[in-house]
């Protein structure tokens, strides 16, 4: 029995010898211990603009791209799968997209130790965040990571859901068979702009 406490790939060898002297052929075996879950990073590209809103930080007109990457120093990264989540949807999809699912072939000679992969999300009118997981060779399975929000709208949407309301100050005289306000004084106009889909800027 050959305790393995460290987490790596181990080679290990063995010999028989009988009493004789006559030796066997040297047998070489390899194993992998790898006892943690591989590391998972979304990035987020070619945004047009940025908001500096707390929970959706990334606002655009066209499209994203998503770059994951999945990370794994012992056994090797071996799968991406994500999943998109619109604002107020119920629940998580039966299943993952699968962006990519790697078969070992070497591990000594192939760099299996990090995968990126990039998505598109051209989706209009996208409000939402995309959630992504990696997995090893081992079996583990890293923690869900998520993007921050994401809002993709187009100009439809914002013309749709957008409107700018003006007040005025009360009027000295109105006629109200002409609606003309009249005024002896300085008017103070209000003005409300309201968007339901991606908020108001000035």
């Amino acid at each position: 029995v050959l305790p393995i406490r460290e987490e790596a790939n181990h080679t290990f060898s063995g010999q028989a010898a009988d009493i004789c002297g006559h030796r066997s052929a040297i047998h070489t075996g390899e194993c992998t211990y790898d006892a943690t879950p591989p590391e998972v990073e979304v990035c987020v590209k070619d945004a047009d603009y940025f908001i500096p809103y707390r929970s959706y930080q990334y606002f655009g007109k066209k499209k994203f791209v998503i770059s994951i990457t999945a990370k794994d120093t012992v056994s090797g990264a071996r799968t991406l799968s994500y999943y998109l989540k619109e604002e107020g949807q119920g629940g998580l999809p039966e299943e993952s997209s699968v962006l990519f699912q790697k078969e070992k072939e070497n591990v000594r000679t192939d760099d299996l130790s990090e995968y990126t992969r990039e998505i598109v999300i051209d989706q209009e009118d996208f409000k939402g965040r995309i959630y992504v997981q990696a997995g090893d060779f081992a079996g583990w399975k890293s923690a869900e990571a998520e993007s921050p929000g994401l809002i993709l709208s187009s100009w439809a949407v914002h013309q749709k859901n957008s409107r700018i309301l003006l007040e005025l100050s009360e009027a000295d005289y109105t006629d109200e068979d002409r609606k003309i306000k009249y005024y002896r004084y300085p008017i103070v106009v209000t003005a409300k702009g309201e968007n339901s889909h991606a908020g108001v800027g000035v």
